[in-house]
């Protein structure tokens, strides 16, 4: 499984992205393990400049569905409490999660 964090540097919603990140990887038993780009770092593939910020994407797919854009674009995503849900974050792991 592969979990990502989109962020352009300056983003208000980062580190409560970041803190659910953590909450949610705890409350589905999984160590926390994510890679971070910063849209504007010049070693950050091309796709994460498709997204706003912040965005957690698995295995590719932005966690809220939401299709990334045709263009560049630095822009903030708005969330209803500024970072996508834990519920769904902790839903999208779940689903990701090799099955035993």
């Amino acid at each position: 499984m592969l979990v990502e964090l989109v962020y352009f540097e300056g983003c208000p919603n980062v580190d409560k992205a970041r803190g659910t990140l953590r909450n949610a990887f705890k409350a589905v038993g999984l160590s926390e393990k994510w890679t971070e780009w910063e849209q504007s770092n010049s070693i950050a593939p091309d796709y994460v400049r498709l997204h706003g910020s912040p965005t957690i994407l698995i295995d590719g797919e932005d966690i809220t569905g939401q299709q990334r854009s045709l263009e560049p674009s630095l822009s903030c995503r708005l969330y209803e409490d500024g970072a996508p849900a834990i519920d769904q974050l902790v839903k999208a792991l779940k689903k990701s999660m090799p099955k035993p």
